[in-house]
């Protein structure tokens, strides 16, 4: 029988110890890595056993020292970074939630639903570029949070206007200065959503919608853009409101349509006398619309 032949390593041995030794070498210009090697008292052939996982800890802390942003995370664990173990004489490796990862955690705590960009987790009210129709609703969302003020808030303007950006500020600033978690849904998903969850789970419905019912700031963003039908509006949006209102929670709108447009868009729907519940829930508790379009904010 014919012997099989195996193919040829591209490296001689010689050549593959002298890279190795290359590679042992280089651990030492990582500060983690040596830090390791010298708290755990490796010796020279130790760190040889183990190069593979040393040479992992390496890259790993490179990549970081370069972070992309958690978003652009191309790590095969994005957002974790690699440690080593050593103990009885092996080396162990386990992963950990990265600096960004646990900050951006604490974020996402604020929020029972958050529709809005990731980037925007870390913008406050101080982050909102000023102008004069900006300021009057700056004004009114401090105001809500220094506890002078209940007053719901809709705020209407052209697209890249900003409103949604500035509610999604005020929310981050609400949750860490007032209460949380607090909801920033899309309208235009937020109540098929719910519909969905009704049919599918009902009990599971009655508990979700009873969080967005209780939470102490929701904010329905895009607001005249979802799905009206009396439906709709029966069994999620007049409850929702109602409900909140009766409890004195503040409530946030952004909408390219003011509040009247937005209720004539209700009215030709699903009828002038639902409409008219709406407009009056609007008119008492939000008063006039914040009108924040001008320069574009983004």
């Amino acid at each position: 029988m014919e012997k099989m032949k195996l193919p040829k390593s591209p490296f001689s041995r010689e050549e593959f110890l002298k890279e190795e030794e290359k590679a042992a070498d280089s651990l030492k210009n990582n500060e983690d890595v040596y830090r390791f090697i010298k708290e755990h008292s490796l010796t020279k052939g130790q760190v040889r056993l183990y190069l593979a996982p040393l040479m992992d800890l390496k890259e790993d802390r490179e990549y970081c020292l370069h972070c992309p942003g958690l978003g652009a995370c191309a790590k095969t664990n994005p957002g974790f970074v690699l440690s080593l173990d050593f103990e009885d004489g092996a080396i162990d490796r386990h992963y950990d939630p990265c600096p960004r990862t646990l900050e951006e955690n604490k974020f996402q705590r604020r929020f029972l639903k958050r529709d809005f960009p990731r980037e925007w987790l870390h913008y406050d009210l101080q982050s909102i570029d000023r102008t004069k129709k900006r300021n009057d609703a700056i004004l009114e969302m401090v105001k809500i949070i220094q506890g002078k003020s209940r007053r719901w808030l809709y705020l209407v303007g052209g697209k890249k206007s900003g409103k949604s950006m500035m509610l999604a500020s005020f929310a981050n600033t609400f949750a860490d200065l007032k209460a949380s978690p607090v909801a920033f849904v899309s309208s235009i998903y937020f109540f098929d959503e719910m519909k969905s969850l009704a049919f599918s789970d009902k009990e599971e419905f009655e508990r979700t919608f009873s969080k967005y019912l209780n939470c102490p700031l929701l904010i329905l963003d895009g607001f005249g853009n979802e799905f009206i039908s009396d439906y709709n509006f029966a069994n999620y949006l007049f409850p929702l409101l109602l409900e909140r209102s009766k409890n004195d929670l503040v409530t946030c709108f952004s909408s390219l349509l003011d509040e009247q447009e937005v209720c004539q868009l209700y009215a030709d729907k699903i009828g002038a006398s639902r409409a008219k519940q709406l407009y009056s829930i609007l008119k008492d508790y939000c008063g006039n619309e914040l009108d924040v379009s001008g320069a574009d904010l983004y």
